[in-house]
């Protein structure tokens, strides 16, 4: 068995900052999570992408400290040639060791230019920041616009959690992937959600794959559209998440 303190000491051998501290680690970690990080650490090393693993739970963008998330991977291109991998670990490990994997994930998309990666750019546009400038009332967008550059980020997210589901299995790291699914599923409905409210969610609501409320109803396997929302999960949100504005 390792221990959080061995894998920021490990994070260190490939020029990664990871700074310890014990209330946000298990007791233990097991030899296939350690595995896990290595393989991450020299990735991430090999493509000199910039590390940022803060004590917070959440983390800001480059260049935007009103913009935060819980994670996130910008490709190099967005970036000026370098990739950015960041994830707020300023949280109990449960919270923020799958979105570890996921962001990982994302960055595996990135260097290995997959088709969903690639393809998910909306006219050479990383669509996640221009649904961020619609969100801000910047930019206007009309409805098939919406419509495609939505349809874009949840081609990219769910092929990024199918990779996170392999990762577990792979790796045999302790989580469970039904669950993991449902709250992947309460993370992509909040797309089809959003693009019609044009927000994530009200301020005091919790995200929705945080939510007791709304991840557990969600289905356990991946579905085959995400374009549109069945009714019941649509109410979960409307009631649990946020406002749905026609």
């Amino acid at each position: 068995m390792y221990s959080g303190k061995d894998v920021c000491k490990l994070a260190k051998q490939y020029n990664i900052t990871f700074p310890y501290r014990k209330r946000f680690w298990p007791e233990n970690i097991t030899e296939e999570q350690m595995s896990f990080f290595k393989d991450t650490f020299i990735a991430l090393n090999l493509h000199n992408a910039d590390c940022l693993l803060p004590h917070t739970k959440l983390v800001s963008y480059p260049g935007e400290p009103k913009d935060k998330s819980n994670g996130f991977f910008i490709g190099g291109e967005d970036n000026n040639g370098i990739p950015f991998f960041a994830v707020g670990c300023g949280t109990k490990f449960d919270n923020w060791f799958p979105i570890f994997i996921h962001e990982f994930c994302h960055f595996e998309q990135w260097h290995t230019d997959s088709s969903a990666w690639v393809k998910g750019y909306f006219l050479g546009h990383d669509p996640l920041q221009l649904q961020t400038l619609w969100f801000d009332k910047k930019i206007e967008l009309t409805k098939e616009q919406r419509k495609n550059i939505f349809n874009c980020s949840i081609k990219i997210e769910l092929d990024c959690e199918k990779r996170a589901v392999h990762k577990i299995k792979q790796y045999n790291l302790p989580i469970d992937t039904k669950e993991y699914i449902q709250k992947a599923n309460a993370y992509l409905y909040t797309y089809t959600m959003a693009m019609f409210s044009r927000r994530w969610r009200s301020m005091k609501t919790k995200s929705p794959y945080n939510n007791l409320d709304v991840w557990p109803n969600l289905p356990d396997t991946f579905q085959s559209d995400y374009s549109t929302i069945p009714p019941k999960i649509k109410s979960l949100y409307v009631k649990h998440v946020f406002k749905y504005n026609k």
